[in-house]
């Protein structure tokens, strides 16, 4: 993969996108006389900040008038190239006598001149030299020669003088273009200012100078005199020519089509272009933060880099947002990596949650100080991208629904600032991967994550791209994590495992997914009656208890019903078929070692078949006890309370108590055991509850 250079200017007018064609004709008729095709030996500046695109319009200079006169000598002399080697005179001689030389027929009609220039450049070097030691150090050998024969009784004047005899029989015009003046030291911007002046003024040849007018009149001024450098800049410069502003349409042009030369690395959606978020990012960027063709270049080349380490795990248009404050506002990056979790909606930290939602909720003004603690210093366009990025900065607060892996999300801003994804995280990879495995592949992987600690992490990640599944994978899908799940066992009752908590998030993860239309309700029905087939205790229970609450059946209250996606007749069918296929296997005591959610246990007394007696069969149940230990670790394990009233609908809740003390007594205390910390969270419960 090969990545574009932000640094690199264009190098012809068939790569302009930002129209400079018609300025760079104007800048030639300046230059050279079209009817004489002669230099009109004007000195021109070229003025504009460093990454306007000078270097790319001297670029175009360079070729149009090539093309234009195809005798022409064009010479490129870049003191930025010789910096800090002392021979500037000597390079620029060189540089001309060489393009000079470059072309048969004026090297055949020019000999003279081209052996007047070499003797000139020679002697105002060793001139240079008396008056500024080091500045004319000239390149030895060939000129050396040459030196050696120069009369000593010939003074610069004369040797002027026979220049510009010499030129005035030239018939091809000689233009010189001098760029990033503005990018050397400032004893170099003033050395090169002295060589323009001693060479200015030559008939027939042009001169163009690149520069950024503040930073080389600074150069000249020394000691901060800025006043007396635009003076001395006057002095050599004829005529100063300001680089035309790029218009925001042409930027908007340049940046898309920056992106689309590099759609092949990039992975962008099919209708990147029409996305409406990146329509709205664009407007936002130029021309407010967007300025220069090499901003854009360098935004585009930057977000090449960066989309390679964190692949698919970012909103590809928050991560181009993200990439623009790298490339233009460093110093919002490092607070985001420092105290990213402000902007984060989803964060959990206390200081986070407190200037959200506390008694002295964050207004804007508060996030924003932590990005520039004076108010004078913020740019109002990265303070609107800001809010383009982290819905706490704006009025609603609300959050960016629909937007997979937005940058406002803990997730997000971890892989960003870390620049990949954080150890135990799941990429958007490796989730379609998963999605394109057989079901025995599938349960395989799910038991390599719970190996790794990984299982919470997958299920965020499905939950996050639960859109990337396709119609016909939801009911084998959802065969698959059920069947993962599985049911708990007798001899685990003891036991911790993360299943007591994976059945939860699966319930979650299905019902919101359902919800929002990600699974239409055809398909939910399908999955449900799949997962009744296939003996699941846990995912569908939790589904079909929620949809109690929200049609206010089986005698419970009505919450909200927007939130079903069953029709009312589905849930109440699979609930009474639940229940019967069930409660014999209950009565038998495999129910409740079996469980990993209390959602069925709710379910048989809701659903009240009159041919079940519960508080009968629970208090024979409880004299086993694993029987006892599955009940509890199913309604009290730490952190989970169950109501005494409702506790009370299956079980006396005094000799439960007495039946948790008896079996607390008879276990080991020092023992490993998660049935055990079950129980003691009960009795603590309950004893408080009398």
């Amino acid at each position: 993969m090969v990545f574009p250079n932000p640094d690199r200017e264009i190098r012809s007018l068939s790569e302009d996108l930002l129209e400079r064609g018609n300025f760079v004709k104007r800048l030639t008729s300046a230059l050279v006389q079209e009817d004489k095709a002669e230099a009109t030996g004007v000195v021109l500046g070229l003025n504009g900040p460093w990454g306007s695109g000078k270097s790319s319009v001297l670029n175009m200079l360079d070729e149009y008038i090539r093309a234009e006169f195809k005798s022409a000598v064009v010479v490129r002399f870049n003191p930025w190239l010789v910096s800090g080697r002392n021979d500037l005179i000597a390079q620029f001689f060189s540089e001309l006598v060489s393009a000079m030389n470059a072309q048969r027929s004026v090297r055949q009609s020019s000999y003279e001149l081209i052996d007047l220039l070499t003797s000139y450049g020679a002697s105002i070097g060793a001139a240079a030299d008396s008056a500024f030691p080091g500045l004319g150090v000239l390149v030895r050998g060939a000129v050396a020669g040459l030196e050696g024969q120069i009369s000593r009784s010939l003074t610069l004047s004369s040797m002027r003088n026979n220049v510009e005899r010499e030129l005035s029989y030239v018939s091809y015009p000689i233009v010189v273009l001098i760029d990033e003046l503005d990018r050397v030291e400032d004893d170099e911007v003033r050395q090169v200012a002295r060589l323009v002046k001693a060479v200015a003024g030559f008939p027939k040849i042009s001169y163009l100078v690149a520069y950024d007018f503040e930073r080389v009149a600074e150069a000249l001024g020394g000691k901060g005199d800025q006043k007396r450098g635009e003076k001395y800049l006057e002095k050599i410069i004829q005529f100063q020519i300001d680089l035309p502003v790029s218009l925001g349409v042409e930027l908007v042009a340049l940046f898309s089509s920056e992106i689309n030369a590099s759609l092949s690395y990039l992975e962008l959606p099919d209708n990147w272009i029409g996305d409406s978020r990146f329509t709205k990012l664009i407007d936002i960027l130029i021309p407010g933060v967007v300025r220069t063709a090499r901003d854009v270049k360098k935004i585009v080349g930057t977000y090449h880099v960066v989309k390679g380490l964190v692949n698919k795990d970012v909103d590809w248009v928050d991560l181009l947002a993200y990439v623009v404050l790298m490339t233009k506002a460093p110093t919002i990056i490092s607070v985001l990596r420092e105290k990213g979790d402000y902007f984060a909606s989803d964060s959990t930290t206390m200081r986070a949650i407190e200037a959200r939602v506390g008694s002295k909720r964050w207004e804007k003004d508060n996030y924003l100080k932590l990005m520039w603690a004076d108010p004078q210093d913020r740019d109002p366009a990265l303070v609107h991208l800001l809010e383009f990025l982290f819905p706490v900065l704006t009025a609603s607060r609300k959050g960016r629904d629909g937007v997979p892996f937005p940058l406002s999300t803990m997730r997000a801003l971890r892989i960003v600032t870390r620049l990949g994804l954080p150890a135990g995280e799941i990429g958007r990879q490796e989730l379609e991967d998963f999605l394109s495995m057989t079901s025995t592949e599938q349960l395989a992987r799910l038991a390599k994550y719970e190996v790794e600690d990984s299982l919470a992490a997958f299920i965020d990640l499905l939950d996050d791209l639960y859109g990337i599944v396709r119609d016909d994978l939801h009911v084998p899908l959802w065969s698959v994590l059920a069947a993962f799940l599985g049911h708990n066992t007798p001899n685990n009752v003891s036991s911790y495992n993360v299943r007591y908590e994976f059945y939860e998030l699966l319930g979650r993860l299905l019902f919101r997914n359902c919800t929002n239309g990600c699974i239409s309700s055809s398909e939910a029905i399908l999955v449900c009656k799949k997962l009744l087939s296939e003996d699941d205790l846990s995912i569908l229970p939790y589904i079909l208890r929620s949809h109690f609450f929200s049609y206010g059946i089986f005698g419970l209250e009505q919450r909200r019903e927007d939130h079903a996606f069953l029709p009312e007749n589905v849930v109440i069918e699979l609930s009474y078929r639940l229940v019967e296929a069930n409660h014999s296997r209950l009565s038998q005591g495999i129910i409740l070692p079996s469980l990993w959610g209390p959602q069925l246990i709710f379910i048989f007394h809701e659903v009240n078949l009159s041919s079940v007696n519960l508080r009968t069969t629970f208090e024979k149940l409880f004299l086993n006890d694993i029987q006892l230990t599955a009940f509890t670790n199913l309604l009290y394990r730490e952190n989970h309370v169950t109501e005494i009233e409702f506790l009370e609908k299956f079980v006396d809740v005094q000799n439960f108590l007495g039946m948790l003390r008896k079996l607390r007594d008879e276990k080991d205390k020092d023992a490993e055991d998660f049935g055990l910390r079950s129980i003691d969270h009960a009795i603590r419960v309950l004893t408080r509850g009398y």
